[in-house]
């Protein structure tokens, strides 16, 4: 899905160091999961299960709204 392309790629851009520090460690779970249920996730992000994921997701909904 082209609309999580974008966000996902905000999100790589601006923590890629922080990621090769293996500091999001909920992220490889974010890739994994199907584009329909992580788009709604983004969407509503009180939403995702685990619970544990909702931090990265409001992470990586800011960088959306980052110039």
């Amino acid at each position: 899905m082209k609309e999580l392309d974008i966000l996902l790629d905000g999100f790589i851009t601006q923590e890629a160091d922080a990621l090769n520090r293996g500091e999001w460690p909920e992220f490889e779970t974010l890739l994994s999961t199907e584009d329909d249920v992580l788009w709604d996730w983004m969407q509503n992000p009180e939403d995702a299960q685990p619970a544990s994921l909702r931090p990265i997701i409001h992470e990586i909904r800011k960088c959306r709204a980052s110039p």
